[in-house]
């Protein structure tokens, strides 16, 4: 019973019982374009063999090309750079993992049919969450030793079975993505600040690619499994005219400290570590904000000046 039972929300949670009730804590100004902007996927010859990835795999899969492969790669070197000059400690582990260890992180048993399983006891990961948080299951930390701050470049898989035909077009939701994702093993008493913390980590890489955006604060309906309190960033599409999620930074309080039974120690005893984790950030929709953003009037792409060092040219 109580492996299906998912962790209690905070008490600063919104409550409400879908994503209506969802807070908006910040929004930056949308800036007006003279030209109809178009969705990514109208313009994802540029940077994606769209033949090969359905020959190869079938649909929502991706094959990027030429510089749509550079861009996805620059993305990834650019966000582990500044995570890393910010005291995060890089990470390389493998995406098959162990059943137990999907149970740590709340992925088990709740989302088994979202997950694609190998052999009858192994998955692969739908994040890097799972394996980074799990470096330290079964061990007893020294407080001295806290807080950690991870974070890894993975592939992540997922089968999206419940969001059937929902954002099916682009490169929005795929059942392959690439992700930065950001993980704290930590004490309690650094719960909020360490948790602001990385929000602000991932917003930061927002701004560098220059993206309009917005912070919500998820109400109790709309929280995962093993989340406390939950905070989306969410950047603007102009080819869609809507928001889409680039960012999701959550506290899990002592929820996976239980379960994979790892706990701090200072004078006072022992007790289950905090831990957060959060995409820092996803890396197929940073691709799909900055085709609808960086469109200009000629049909090109400009590139962000923070990525032009990373890939080496101005504009696709």
């Amino acid at each position: 019973m109580k492996a299906t039972l998912p962790n209690i929300p905070s008490e600063k949670v919104p409550v409400g019982k879908d994503e209506k009730s969802n807070k908006v804590i910040f929004e930056s100004k949308i800036k007006k374009r003279n030209a109809k902007v178009k969705p990514h996927w109208e313009i994802l010859d540029k940077i994606v063999d769209e033949s090969a990835s359905s020959t190869i795999s079938g649909s929502r899969f991706v094959v990027y090309k030429d510089l749509g492969a550079v861009m996805m790669e620059s993305l990834k070197n650019m966000m582990i750079d500044y995570h890393r000059s910010n005291g995060y400690t890089l990470y390389s582990a493998p995406v098959i993992v162990n059943t137990n260890i999907l149970y740590g992180t709340g992925q088990l048993p709740k989302f088994k049919d979202d997950l694609y399983q190998v052999e009858e006891d192994k998955y692969l990961i739908p994040t890097a969450e799972a394996t980074l948080t799990n470096i330290f299951r079964e061990k007893i930390l020294d407080s001295s030793e806290l807080p950690k701050k991870l974070v890894a470049y993975s592939n992540c898989f997922r089968k999206e079975a419940g969001a059937s035909g929902k954002d099916t077009r682009g490169i929005k939701r795929l059942h392959q993505f690439n992700k930065v994702e950001l993980v704290h093993i930590l004490e309690e008493k650094d719960d909020e600040k360490l948790l602001n913390e990385m929000l602000n980590s991932a917003i930061e890489i927002v701004k560098m690619l220059e993206l309009p955006y917005r912070v919500l604060s998820l109400s109790t309906g709309e929280l995962t499994f093993s989340s406390s309190i939950t905070y989306d960033i969410e950047v603007w599409m102009p080819g869609q005219n809507e928001w889409m999620e680039i960012s999701s930074v959550s506290s899990c309080s002592d929820f996976q400290g239980e379960r994979i039974n790892t706990r701090t120690r200072d004078g006072e005893g022992k007790s289950f570590v905090y831990t957060h984790n959060g995409s820092g950030i996803a890396i197929d929709r940073a691709i799909a904000a900055i085709l609808e953003n960086h469109q200009n009037e000629e049909g090109e792409i400009n590139i962000p000046a923070s990525l032009q060092k990373y890939m080496k040219v101005d504009k696709i």
